[in-house]
């Protein structure tokens, strides 16, 4: 199993609950917060690729939905509460939309990398869910760098090996610590995931 730690925090959206968050995540970046229910622990240590002092670049989402595609959109169940409302690639769109909602971000490409990637066997699915969002938020360049980064964030997925099956592990002990062990802000566990299973001890 590989071994991390979690702390208890509040963050700007819900001063009153708590939640919990991967040790070193940067609670004070916008759109970051605290997890109240399981999947956004899950989605930061599976789908997010380049570990948790990159999370918050637009470059890293983009890659992370990669990465959400690989362990759990191409199998057509992200796992969540939402299921029917929308298809998994539109609801992938709807996360490229929020990273234009003040205009065109300049963080679209990972610094030091190149911007070329091979054609992919996932292509048609990427082209669907960039597709889906609407041609008046972005840009030929959008396209472009949303296309290479869910190729590369689905590929470092596909080397870790990560499913749904080990998504769901991660939420059902986060839930029962958030509902039995979480008390107060600055409390540590470790999280333990592996072979798609899940536990979770006090620091």
């Amino acid at each position: 199993m590989r071994y991390v730690k979690l702390i208890a925090a509040y963050d700007d959206y819900d001063s009153s609950r708590l939640g919990l968050a991967v040790k070193g995540l940067d609670l004070n970046l916008d759109g970051i917060f605290v997890d109240r229910i399981g999947h956004g622990t899950a989605h930061d240590l599976l789908d997010h690729q380049n570990g948790v002092h990159n999370i918050g670049p637009v470059w890293d989402e983009m890659q992370a939905l990669g990465g959400l595609w690989h362990n759990r959109g191409r199998d057509g169940d992200l796992g969540d509460d939402y299921r029917g409302f929308y298809t998994p690639a539109k609801r992938v769109a709807i996360n490229f939309e929020q990273f234009i909602d003040d205009g065109m971000p300049e963080d679209l490409w990972q610094p030091g990398v190149s911007r070329m990637s091979q054609p992919h066997d996932y292509d048609e699915d990427f082209d669907e869910i960039i597709g889906y969002v609407s041609s008046y938020f972005i840009n030929d360049e959008f396209r472009a760098a949303a296309k290479h980064n869910l190729r590369i964030g689905f590929n470092k997925a596909r080397r870790r090996g990560h499913n749904l099956e080990q998504h769901m592990a991660i939420v059902n002990v986060v839930k029962h610590a958030l509902a039995h062990d979480v008390h107060t802000a600055g409390q540590e566990f470790n999280l333990g995931y592996g072979n798609n299973l899940a536990r979770i001890t006090y620091a």
